[in-house]
Formats: structure tokens, sequence, C-alpha cells
């Protein structure tokens, strides 16, 4: 327990403070620029996050699943995951002129040629952040993060400013990549070896290529909104559903960066032991439905005065479509958290079916609301969210027999109607109040003071274990 604690501390704060640091520059950046500048960055999500799934090749999380890993496999990972962004980049930069005419966007072709280096760029430091989450040393990534932050941040906050546009997102997006690989190399003591292993390659890729075909199909479904969007729809509705995306996922994400990188080989050393993984796991469960229910819910009721008083009257399109994906991306960490299970307990082959029969039926829920609007597109990612669940639980029900859909249920239902009582009281009472900026204090203030009386009152045990990692009792 010490060293989780210890692992949770050191990711908090680097979660938090590059989240917050980046989300304060987002703040500003945003307010320069507008909603088709974001609009075009995102016609290249799903082009870029494929690109990223097929570097990385599973070979990260394939580095930190095994438990006999040495120099050699670390070089091998290294070298294959090197040539393989060159390639990548080649093919990117070969199709970027069908990409910007698929768009009937012609800017498109130099920004994909431009912004596709950080591939190669990333690949460099892929064996450095695994060896970082093995070690659990958050620490140095801590460091790391805030450093290319803040350094890109104001680069892109300079360009926006000088009327770059567009660029001003190119420019933050290559420099953080940079910046990021430099430090990971001068902070890290690992240099490759000049070897590359047949065998070792083989251990991997047995295991990370499983991870890279479900990940690369999540990708896909993820990324097929923002495709359709920009294709059939105008370039700043995409700017409106991007922004609104960026938000909704934000709090979910933020949680997820900070629990799951350490929960994953904490579980992943248990995996031989059922009863003590499944006790973690459960626990797990109930921190993420105690601490992301009530921030997504918060969202999805302060969404109005959000939106006008940090982004501006501008961005009020993306209101409607914010409120929407808060409720599906509440479910978000439970999702990744039973999907990591899988993987913990090398049952990649289960986590890569399970992807498959979930993006098919997500595939069919997202055919039927194409044409209703973007508005029921966001409704079917909530349906999505809960079907997501229900299928991978029945995948985990074959490593963990006491461990289902029912199981967790129970555990996040409590969680989730005090949640949603909290959330209706907010949106009532700030009715009262005119002022978005009132409403947002008000609406925060009360949030948390509603949510957390009860837990303080009677000792929740998920309240009690914050507060040690808080006051980093270890």
């Amino acid at each position: 327990m010490n060293r989780t604690l210890k692992g949770l501390y050191w990711s908090s704060i680097d979660i938090f403070s590059s989240r917050l640091l980046s989300f304060l520059l987002l703040l500003f950046i945003t307010r320069i620029l507008v909603p088709a500048d974001y609009g075009l960055i995102a016609m290249l999500t799903i082009f870029m996050s494929i690109s990223q799934n097929i570097v990385d090749s599973g070979f990260g999380a394939a580095l930190v699943q095994k438990q006999d890993r040495t120099d050699t496999d670390y070089s091998t990972a290294f070298f294959f995951n090197l040539i393989v962004s060159v390639a990548v980049y080649f093919i990117l930069y070969s199709f970027s002129g069908f990409i910007a005419d698929f768009y009937n966007q012609p800017q498109l072709k130099e920004i994909v040629r431009i912004i596709g280096l950080s591939l190669i760029i990333n690949s460099l430091s892929i064996v450095q952040r695994a060896k970082i989450m093995i070690d659990l040393d958050y620490r140095k990534q801590a460091i790391i993060s805030f450093v290319s932050i803040i350094i890109s941040g104001i680069l892109a906050l300079l360009l926006a400013y000088n009327n770059y546009g567009v660029w001003a997102l190119v420019g933050q997006n290559l420099s953080m990549a940079m910046i990021s690989a430099l430090l990971l190399w001068i902070m890290s003591d690992w240099r490759p070896l000049f070897v590359f292993s047949v065998k070792s390659f083989k251990e991997l890729f047995s295991f990370g290529s499983k991870l890279l075909v479900g990940g690369v199909i999540h990708t896909v479904y993820t990324n097929l909104y923002t495709l359709f969007i920009g294709k059939i729809f105008p370039v700043v509705e995409l700017g409106y559903y991007n922004r609104a995306f960026s938000l909704a996922q934000s709090p979910s994400s933020f949680f997820m960066a900070i629990v799951n990188r350490v929960t994953y080989p904490i579980e992943c050393e248990l995996q031989h032991d059922n009863h003590l993984l499944r006790d973690k796991f459960l626990f797990f469960i109930k921190m993420s439905s105690f601490v992301v229910f009530p921030m997504m819910i918060l969202l999805c009721a302060l969404a109005r005065p959000l939106i006008i008083t940090i982004l501006t009257d501008k961005w009020l399109g993306a209101v409607v479509y914010l409120q929407i994906m808060c409720i599906a991306y509440m479910f978000e960490p439970l999702m990744r958290q039973n999907w990591e299970l899988l993987n913990a307990k090398r049952r990649s082959d289960y986590s890569l079916k399970s992807e498959i029969i979930k993006k098919i039926v997500a595939f069919i829920i997202l055919v039927l609301t194409i044409p209703l609007g973007i508005k029921w597109m966001c409704w079917g990612l909530v349906l999505y969210s809960v079907l997501d669940i229900f299928i991978v639980t029945q995948y985990i029900k074959r490593v963990l027999p006491d461990c289902g859909f029912l199981e967790e249920l129970k555990i996040i239902f409590p969680t989730f109607i005090w949640a949603s009582s909290m959330g209706g009281v907010v949106f009532w009472v700030i009715g009262f109040f005119e002022s978005p900026i009132v409403q947002l204090l008000v609406g925060i203030v009360l949030g948390c003071f509603y949510y957390l009386v009860i837990p303080f009152l009677f000792k929740w045990k998920e309240f009690v274990f914050i507060v040690r990692i808080i006051k980093k009792k270890i």
C-alpha cells in the first residue's frame, strides 16, 4: 500500500500540475484562436492517433507487463519503435495530399507533413516512459511534464498572438514532443544497446500485437466522429465538437493518467494471486467512481457558465455537446480499468476479442445516429459507454469469476446516485443567478460541499484514502 501511495502521490503531482498548466495556457490560446483552427487539427486526429498506436505497437505495455525484462528487451523495443516511426511518417507524408483533398482543406497537406515529425520524436522515448512506469518514478515525469508544457505552451501563445492561427497548435504539439524526449534522455540513465533480439521481439510482439490491434480499433472508432463531422458538417461545428470533447474527457483522462499508470504495474505483479487482485481491482473501481462521477456531473451542470467564462460567447455552440459527453465519459476510467485488468492477467487475447465486439456495436450506433445530427451522435456515446462495460466484464468473469458486471454495478451505483443528486441541486441553485462567473463560483463551492459532507461525517473509505494521499502518509 505504501508503494501505491507513493506512486499515486507523485503521479498526482505530475498530472495535476501538468493538466492545470495546460488548461491555463489552453485557455488563453483558445480565446485568441477561432473554432475553425481547432477543427483543422481535429481532422488529423484519427490519422495521428492511429499512427502513434502503430509506432508503439503495444511494446510499452508489454515491457511493463513482462516480469523478467532485460536490456536486450529494452533495446529491441527501442529500435523496432524507431524504425516503424520512420516508415509510418513517410506513409503519412506521401498521403498528405489525399488527406487534404478528402476534407477539401489544402493547408492540411503541409500541416500533416510538419506535425507528423512528432511520431519519430516520440518513438525515441517510449522505452524511457515504460521504465518510469515500471519503477513508479513519477517524480521525474512530473518535472519533464512541467518543463515541456510551459515552454511549448508559451511558444503556442506567442504564435497565436501574432496571428499564426492553426500553426500555433502545430508548434505546440511538435515542441512539446521534442522537449519531452530530450528531458527523458537527460534524466534517464538507460541507453540502448546496439542489439536486436528476434526472440525478444517475438515475446514482446506476441503480447503487444493484440494491444496494437485493439488500440487501433478503439482509436479508429473514437476518431470516426471527427472524421464524419469534419466531412459532413461545417468545420466550425467540428471545432465546437472538438472543444467539447476535450473538456468532457479532461476530468476522466486526468484521473486515468494518475491512477491507471500506477495500478497497472501493481496488478501485473499480482497477476497470479486472484484473491488479492480482485480486492485491489474492486477497490480501484470504487475509488474511480467516487472521484470521477462528481467531477463529470458537476461539469455537466456548469457547462454553460464554464464555456462563457473561459472560452467566451463564440464557443456557446459547444455547450450542448459538452453536457451530453460528460455523461458518456463519466464511465471512461471504469472502461479502461477493466481493459487493463485483462492485460495484467496476460489475456490480451480477451481484451482484443472484447474490443472487436464493442466496436462492432459502437459502429452500428454511430451509423444509426449520424443522420440525426451531432447531438444524437453524442447520445450514442452515452449508450456505448454502458454497453462497453457490460461487454468487457463478460471477459473479466473468465479471469476473475467473482468479478462481473453486477458486482461492479453494485459498487458504483451508490456513488452515481449521490453524485447525481449533487448535480441536480447545483443546476437548480445556479438558476437563481444571472452572472456566469457567479454561477460558476457558487456551483463549484456548493457542489464540493454537498458531495463531501456525508463522506466526511461517515468516514467513507474512499474519502479517507484520498486524505492519506494528500497528507502523504507513507
